[in-house]
């Protein structure tokens, strides 16, 4: 029996799963997976998926066993080598570099009035109209906005910028492998990449391209590529967050009314989001050596899936975790961002905006809610959700 058909007998499962149902409905999925194959060969995917907690944090903090470094990888070909490809010394060396520019405190004393303004600006222009689609009139461009501040880049690309993000989305979730997703991706990487190379030219620079350029021994396609991710990364989570959150919010009035009376829940309403519907579902790694995973063989070259959407969901750590709790106590133990040495650098500026951007909704929209008359739901495999998100408030 070749190993092919030798891993679809052994984890039915996991062969029985397809990239539609993941899409609509991965929780139901990775449930299921938890309780009977918790690391399972799932072939619609090519890998292996984990979907408990704990086995999905050994795996995320053994760097040595398990490396990002695979350039196989839908990041890989889109995106090249950066700073989400590579692990040891080189990595770590990048991180503490830039560490320094995503602190807490960093990001609040220089971005909090810039990101104000941009959400009061965007949802200013929300109140012409009680009927709102949230995610094209204000989640995708907030995040392109805030993206192009921390850069330095001028407004004029917006446009653009947001035309690539799009094309990037479609081909780090191509896992049909559609040569014309990835050659439309590819095409806009060189545009990102001409578009930076100009900017650092130019005598001009944000603070942060100063340090992202001034990193040793990077040459300026290095400088370039780790730029083109942190892009990407700035703007999904972002986006995905506050649509995710506001959603939410209109599910449970209940939930809305006490945020609307207590605006420091806002934050664990964001971690609970962050947990609930995690916006970016998995991280993959490679084993760099035959080993096991809960007593499964592992063999040297296999991807594994951590999947950080059912790792969010797991009973072991959380009661009832299907439901939508901001009490719950151990909201910090969500691995929404990752962990590990990969933990997202950016997940403090994604909660400092999403923070100003849900305060904001709320204190300028009252009555928030639903559009009864069309549907909003959260879907996406790789990236989790709402396409659209349609919205009614109170306009008096």
């Amino acid at each position: 029996m070749s190993d092919h058909h030798a891993k679809q007998s052994a984890f039915p499962l996991g062969h029985a799963i397809s990239l539609g149902q993941l899409d609509r409905d991965p929780n139901r999925v990775y449930a299921e997976l938890r309780r009977n194959e918790p690391v399972s060969w799932v072939s619609c995917t090519g890998s292996w998926f984990l979907t408990r907690h704990r086995d999905i944090l050994q795996v995320l903090r053994d760097a040595e066993r398990f490396t990002v470094a695979d350039p196989n990888s839908l990041l890989s070909i889109i995106f090249g080598k950066q700073i989400l490809s590579i692990d040891g010394n080189e990595h770590r060396r990048q991180r503490l570099a830039l560490n320094p520019s995503f602190t807490p405190k960093a990001l609040r004393e220089t971005l909090t009035h810039k990101i104000t303004g941009r959400a009061e600006s965007l949802i200013g222009k929300l109140t012409h109209s009680h009927v709102i689609e949230l995610r094209s009139s204000f989640a995708s461009r907030y995040p392109v906005q805030n993206i192009l501040d921390f850069f330095g880049i001028a407004d004029r690309l917006e446009p653009s910028m947001r035309q690539w993000y799009d094309s990037f989305e479609k081909a780090l979730s191509n896992f049909k492998h559609d040569p014309a997703i990835e050659a439309h991706a590819k095409k806009n990487v060189g545009h990102f990449m001409d578009m930076l190379q100009q900017q650092l030219a130019g005598e001009n620079h944000s603070e942060f391209l100063t340090v992202l350029s001034s990193i040793a021994d990077m040459s300026t396609e290095d400088t370039c590529r780790n730029a083109l991710t942190i892009f990407f990364g700035g703007i999904s989570t972002v986006e995905a967050l506050i649509l995710n959150a506001t959603w939410s919010l209109c599910a449970d009035k209940h939930l809305m009314q006490r945020v609307l009376d207590d605006r420091s829940l806002i934050k664990p309403l964001l971690e609970e989001t962050m947990r609930w519907a995690s916006p970016v579902q998995s991280s993959i790694r490679i084993a760099t050596e035959n080993t096991a995973i809960n007593g499964i063989a592992i063999a040297k070259g296999d991807r594994v899936a951590c999947m950080l959407g059912a790792a969010n969901r797991d009973p072991e750590l959380w009661e009832n975790p299907d439901d939508f709790d901001i009490d719950r106590r151990n909201l910090a133990r969500h691995i929404g961002f990752s962990s590990g040495s990969h933990f997202c650098l950016g997940s403090h500026l994604a909660r400092l905006e999403a923070e100003i951007a849900i305060d904001l909704l709320l204190e300028t929209l009252p009555g928030l809610s639903f559009n009864p008359e069309l549907a909003s739901a959260i879907t996406g495999y790789e990236f989790r959700q709402p396409r659209e998100l349609h919205l009614v408030w109170d306009k008096n």
